[in-house]
């Protein structure tokens, strides 16, 4: 049985900046312990009040470095969440080996009153 602290510990995340002005560029860094049975990280920005998303899915090994960074550029003002989730194998199905969340506030011209 796997415990919470260890799926917390096997995936990391930041973003930075956690607010800044419109248009805006984030850096995500990701941080995956390595293990031979990782798949997969699937990281996603999505806005929470448009249509705003993005998806990468990243095949994941003993050979893949343990820190990677994703940049999104030139992204408009709103309230966004950022997600990546460790799959790893499970036999038939991969099962989930661990989930990082983060927020990001990115301002607009309206909200500078």
């Amino acid at each position: 049985m796997i415990s919470l602290l260890s799926i917390l510990a096997t995936i990391t995340l930041s973003v930075t900046p956690s607010v800044c002005q419109e248009p805006c560029t984030l850096t995500a860094t990701l941080q995956v312990e390595k293990a031979t049975d990782n798949e997969k990280v699937v990281i996603t920005l999505e806005a929470e009040d448009s249509e705003y998303f993005r998806s990468s899915d990243l095949d994941y090994s003993l050979n893949t470095p343990r820190t990677i960074q994703i940049r999104y550029i030139s992204v408009p003002a709103g309230n966004y969440i950022l997600k990546a989730v460790l799959y790893k194998h499970g036999g038939v199905k991969s099962r989930i080996g661990g989930m990082v969340v983060r927020s990001v506030r990115i301002v607009g011209d309206e909200d500078q009153d």
